[in-house]
């Protein structure tokens, strides 16, 4: 990796770089990358026997937010085939689409975006 240190003495040693990061020295020998498995071998090592409190709380886990949420009869793919497909698309079919949403379980959000000058 010579070329790559070289690059990165080069970047490193730049004023720009050494006024904001000071001067940065190099590692004389390179570290081992530790390798995933080892780490997860390692973890499992340490657990001996878990006590029966630690396997109730691994059974309880706390759910996130889109699973904490109740099922929904309103399917995606659904409403976007209808939508798709339909001649209506500003009239007949969001009017459908109001009424089939499930407003308990899903929102309906719109943005606008104002471009300024040649954003954009």
């Amino acid at each position: 990796m010579g070329k790559l240190t070289a690059w990165a003495e080069k970047i490193l040693s730049a004023p720009e770089c050494v006024k904001v990061l000071g001067k940065i020295q190099m590692c004389a020998k390179p570290i081992k990358p530790t390798c995933v498995e080892d780490v997860v071998v390692k973890k499992e090592e340490k657990k001996a026997a878990p006590a029966p409190a630690a396997k109730k709380a691994v059974e309880e886990k706390k759910k996130d937010n889109v699973e904490s949420l109740p099922p929904s009869p309103w399917v995606v793919y659904d409403f976007k085939t209808f939508y798709v497909n339909h001649k209506d698309k500003k009239g007949a079919a969001v009017d459908t689409w109001m009424k089939e949403l499930d407003w308990a379980g899903w929102s309906f959000w719109h943005f606008h975006y104002e471009k300024f000058g040649t954003e954009g």
